[in-house]
């Protein structure tokens, strides 16, 4: 056995940079052992939030689709409401008449029960009669006027046209004069027609009587 003596003396240096190696690779791996931990406790953190951001979107989407639910039932009660107050409206103002008169006095087979003036004020002279607003105290008398001055035709009164028109709401007026244009269609083509209550057109074709609730299904009829 060789003694420490016959060892080369480079040896020991080269023993002591290995030592030196070990030590700073040990050092250097506890080193990077540390960061792993702490990057899988972030790894973990970001996990768990991701987790959680889930949960809450799936929650959040299913909120989403309550209020979407909710959103769609307030809106069919909108609906429902405002077709309600529109048929309310215009059932208070059935016992109205609108009719073109000059100023006269009322016969007396009738009963008035309220009467406006539109406008208020007399117009300047030669201006056209105001329109008066009439509430009639019995719905037959009221049917009666308007199914008489229909059957009449051209209704006048000392050389004055007089139009008289069943008074329906704003909303209603313009669903039903939507279908001025078709109507002048049809009167140019002697075809029958009539607006039934509240804004519904009712027509002759011949021996079939069509109903058209839109002037577009009128149209697309005629043009057909």
């Amino acid at each position: 056995m060789e003694s420490d003596d016959s060892r080369p003396p480079w040896l020991a240096d080269v023993m002591a940079a290995i030592a030196t190696c070990q030590s700073t690779l040990t050092t250097k791996i506890e080193a990077v052992q540390l960061d792993m931990g702490l990057i899988r406790q972030d790894i973990d953190k970001i996990r768990s939030r991701v987790t959680e951001t889930e949960q809450r979107l799936s929650t959040t989407e299913d909120t989403i689709a309550e209020h979407g639910a909710s959103l769609h039932t307030l809106q069919t009660k909108v609906k429902a409401l405002e077709y309600k107050a529109e048929d309310a409206e215009n059932r208070n103002r059935q016992g109205l008449l609108r009719d073109l008169l000059p100023e006269a006095r009322w016969s007396p087979y009738f009963t008035v029960e309220r009467a406006h003036r539109i406008p208020p004020k007399p117009g300047p002279p030669g201006s056209p009669p105001r329109t008066f607003i009439l509430h009639l105290l019995s719905f037959r008398d009221r049917d009666e006027v308007l199914c008489t001055s229909r059957n009449v035709g051209d209704l006048r009164f000392q050389n004055t046209k007089l139009m008289i028109f069943p008074d329906y709401s704003v909303e209603t007026q313009k669903l039903r004069k939507s279908f001025d244009q078709v109507k002048a269609v049809l009167r140019s083509r002697s075809i029958r027609y009539s607006v039934l209550f509240p804004a519904r057109l009712r027509v002759q074709d011949g021996e079939t009587t069509r109903f058209f609730t839109t002037p577009r299904e009128a149209s697309a009829w005629l043009d057909s």
